[in-house]
């Protein structure tokens, strides 16, 4: 066995070690997002409830993927009918058409946090954020009920209904508002021959409350106020998924870590493969840089013939510049932060770096001379700081 095919199995077997150990020690995140998906299994999603609400209806729901517009504008219904609409957003045009089946006899029963202001005109009812923004402890106002409220401790609504008619509106359902008294969250609306059912909690419905000891009941009471007949559940449209083989594989843990662990290793035994295949490169040495070498000639020669603060005050232009282009430090002011922070690029003595400042600012100086014995000195300093 070649080195190249070595390496390649011990770097797999790393691979495979890492996602083992990844996968042994992953925590499993939980999505507390209100998404109110019937096919979220997530605390606040509705699975539970679209699964249970076949039993709690009698068996005579149907799902309905299109809009209650879309709906009634293709079908003749004459039967009067529940409607059900949980969490979906319904156009002005929508709402026309289920306010037209509501005075023909149809009860809409509606589970929202928001409602359409064509509604509230009509059926002359508003909202109000007026509940305890902390925990909402829902309970119906018939006493047949008392036993079963709910107690939403986990992101409740804060939406109650304001104004509303006492002579068509009647309140089944209250909790407690921001003044400690009672606020209605769930009323029955007559319009015609037929009714509005609207509760202002879709967490109700919610999976955490749905297997949260005997919150269901209260579920359960909600919906005993419609009667036992057809209903239309108006669910969002489902998407359309892909059924191609690499969709099915990435929506499957264990394939999918297959999948991308196989896509590892071609790529390691192209990597191999190709190294092992590959012509020899000559290297090629690339040209000296002897522009240092110059400016030392050039220095030296300065030092011999020329004068001591012109080469001084050179030494001294030439090595700031060398400080802020390559070691990117501030030149501006030679004082003690400069001195630290040369300190700490060079690693040289502080002692030295100090001598050296004195000597440079002496060197920049006009009017202030420089002797033979100090540019000798400030070119070792520069020399031995700045190698």
């Amino acid at each position: 066995m070649s080195k190249s095919i070595r390496i390649y199995l011990v770097l797999l077997g790393v691979v495979i070690l890492v996602l083992s150990l990844l996968q042994l020690n992953k925590t499993e995140i939980i999505d507390w997002q209100k998404s109110f998906d019937v096919d979220s299994k997530s605390p606040f999603g509705i699975s539970v409830f679209n699964d249970e609400v076949d039993e709690l209806l009698n068996h005579k729901i149907e799902r309905i993927s299109k809009t209650p517009y879309e709906y009634f504008s293709s079908e003749e219904v004459s039967e009067p009918l529940n409607i059900l609409i949980v969490t979906r957003y319904v156009t002005e045009q929508g709402w026309k058409k289920m306010l037209d089946r509501i005075h023909q006899g149809d009860h809409v029963f509606v589970v929202d946090y928001d409602m359409n202001p064509i509604v509230m005109d009509t059926l002359n009812f508003d909202l109000e954020n007026t509940l305890y923004q902390y925990h909402n402890n829902l309970k119906l106002t018939d006493r047949k009920f008392e036993n079963n409220s709910i107690y939403i401790k986990e992101y409740p609504g804060n939406i109650g209904i304001g104004k509303y008619d006492p002579s068509t509106t009647k309140i089944l359902g209250t909790s407690i508002g921001r003044n400690e008294d009672d606020v209605a969250v769930f009323i029955e609306v007559a319009f015609g021959k037929g009714k509005l059912f609207y509760h202002t909690e879709p967490m109700m419905l919610s999976n955490f409350y749905m297997l949260n000891d005997e919150d269901y009941k209260y579920t359960e009471n909600v919906f005993s106020y419609l009667p036992d007949r057809k209903t239309l559940w108006f669910q969002h449209a489902p998407e359309v998924e892909s059924s191609s083989v690499l969709r099915f594989i990435l929506n499957q843990k264990p394939l999918r870590y297959a999948w991308y662990l196989s896509l590892f290793s071609l790529f390691l035994f192209v990597i191999f493969h190709a190294k092992r295949r590959q012509r020899v490169v000559p290297i090629i040495e690339p040209l000296r840089n002897t522009s240092a070498e110059f400016v030392k000639t050039i220095g030296n020669l300065y030092l011999q013939e020329g004068s001591n603060k012109d080469m001084a005050h050179k030494k001294a232009v030439y090595f700031l510049n060398r400080v802020r282009t390559e070691l990117l430090i501030d030149t501006t002011k030679l004082d003690s932060t400069f001195s630290h922070r040369l300190q700490l690029k060079t690693g040289a003595k502080q002692e030295k770096i100090d001598r050296m400042l004195v000597l440079l600012e002496k060197a920049l100086h006009e009017q202030a001379p420089v002797q033979q014995e100090e540019l000798i000195e400030l070119n070792q300093l520069i020399d031995e700081i700045y190698q």
